[in-house]
């Protein structure tokens, strides 16, 4: 019975190192050691304060396209032009009415979209996707790039 619950310490004990040293499952997701993700009210409150435009992700943490979509925020020049900004992510199904306010060719995801520091939608930033347009490259992160380049130029 002890050696039982030896073995039993001795999984825990490496459990809580390998999430201390990996900082659990969704420590990086999205970047979030090197950009600042916000709440909806908290990044609106930020730009608004800030000056800064805003890039708003709708996602959803079943979605698999989703998965592969955070892996762009990684990318140096991302980072760069994410400190430039009041980054907001959005989780659908947290957030149902602002998934409802923001579905505006469809509630798909994830779905980016970029508004002025007073929270207006600049509705001619859009990704190349022919009939979803806030649908940005989820691979590359070309579509991501020019959409925050875009918002910093409206804004300044």
């Amino acid at each position: 019975m002890a050696v039982y619950g030896c073995k039993q310490i001795f999984k825990v004990c490496l459990c809580l190192l390998l999430l201390s040293v990996w900082g659990g499952p969704s420590a990086h997701a999205w970047n979030g050691k090197r950009i600042k993700w916000h709440s909806y009210s908290s990044g609106l409150k930020k730009a608004q304060k800030t000056g800064k435009p805003i890039l708003m992700v709708f996602e959803a943490k079943w979605c698999k396209i989703c998965r592969h979509y955070k892996k762009v925020f990684y990318k140096p020049q991302v980072v760069r032009l994410a400190k430039k900004m009041v980054m907001i992510k959005v989780n659908i199904a947290k957030n149902r009415k602002l998934q409802a306010k923001y579905s505006i060719d469809g509630g798909y995801i994830p779905r980016t979209m970029a508004f002025s520091p007073q929270g207006y939608h600049y509705d001619g930033l859009t990704g190349s996707h022919p009939h979803y347009k806030y649908f940005l490259n989820h691979r590359h992160a070309g579509d991501l790039i020019n959409m925050m380049k875009g918002a910093l130029a409206k804004t300044y």
